[in-house]
């Protein structure tokens, strides 16, 4: 008799787990999507890449949360996800995330541009929506120093086989193959950086 209530006790835990893990988003709130940079337990926040938040205001960038840690569960850095965001007491908050098992409508590109001083580039490609560039320079009395730029609506084309997305000023190349990204270039005219070999990968 105690192995049956212990099983049915058991079951109906694991069922009352599974039901909290699965809770639907809060209604009246936008799904936003995102990926996970850094996970804080003990300061209770969560760094997010993630798209434009409506309610808030806020455009695609890369930013922390807070977040309680019951809600983060086996979350792990770079997990693809879904959340829902609101200002709470003055400070941006999630108040529920899932991991996503969509596939990614963004294409992150990293590597270096040739302007002086030197600078680290991530560029986010998003389709059909307003892609970005942010600059970060490496050197010199401005090290560390960070700043983000439009690079407006990038519109796909196939040029000698290769995928590319253009600007009014700027271009990516992707050399994909098998759904995987092996080669890419970037330029962005105002910048003047041509040809740029960058890292992609699909978000």
């Amino acid at each position: 008799m105690k192995i049956i209530i212990l099983a049915l006790f058991t079951f109906g835990f694991l069922i009352t787990l599974n039901a909290q893990t699965q809770n639907p988003p809060p209604a009246n709130y936008p799904l936003v999507r995102g990926i996970i940079k850094k996970i804080k337990l003990t300061e209770k926040t969560i760094t997010l890449k993630h798209q434009r938040i409506p309610n808030l205001n806020m455009p695609g960038m890369t930013m922390p949360f807070n977040i309680e840690p019951a809600l983060i569960g086996d979350l792990k850095i770079d997990d693809k996800v879904n959340f829902v965001a609101d200002d709470v007491d003055g400070e941006a908050t999630v108040l529920w995330i899932q991991k996503s098992t969509e596939a990614g409508d963004m294409i992150l590109c990293k590597g270096k541009a040739p302007t002086i001083p030197i600078t680290n580039i991530e560029i986010d490609l998003r389709k059909n929506k307003f892609s970005t560039i942010r600059y970060e320079f490496i050197s010199g009395s401005l090290k560390g120093t960070a700043y983000v730029q439009s690079i407006g609506l990038m519109h796909k084309i196939n040029v000698d086989g290769y995928d590319t997305y253009i600007s009014e000023n700027a271009e990516l190349i992707l050399k994909e193959k098998r759904g995987l990204i092996r080669n890419a270039s970037f330029s962005h005219y105002s910048s003047g950086t041509y040809n740029s070999a960058t890292v992609c990968s699909f978000e």
